[in-house]
């Protein structure tokens, strides 16, 4: 019985970790306050208690924690799921959805917050 619990707390903590996004994005546009979209061409990578920002050479790098999934609702029927990081030192939060659900220029790419500005990523 001491076994098979062991195996069940092992597993849940697994599936959480697992849950998490390691992975690069490149971001290909953000949205200015005018509502226009401007290109950019910068990278971020989501690594273990970790994000890094990398663009024109140069890197930044922030502690980070995982805050789990964040759900939103915009209409009836549609939900939209999000990966929760904050930035420890900075107190800010970025959100990236799990799916490509934003269509700019006839190409879908995944939203990204960062500190509520919307970026486009792929």
């Amino acid at each position: 019985m001491k076994k098979l619990l062991f195996i069940l707390i092992v597993s849940s903590f697994c599936s959480t970790l697992s849950a998490q996004t390691y992975k690069t994005y490149r971001i290909a546009y953000v949205l200015t306050p005018y509502g226009n979209y401007d290109p950019e061409n910068a990278f971020i990578t989501i690594a273990d208690g970790q994000i890094c920002y990398k663009k024109n050479g140069s890197e930044k790098h922030w502690l980070s924690m995982y805050r789990g999934i964040y759900k939103e609702q915009p209409t009836k029927g549609v939900t939209f799921q999000y990966e929760c990081f904050q930035l420890m030192k900075l107190d800010k939060m970025i959100r990236i959805s799990k799916t490509k659900n934003v269509k700019h220029n006839g190409k879908f790419y995944y939203a990204m917050y960062v500190d509520g500005q919307l970026q486009l990523a792929e």
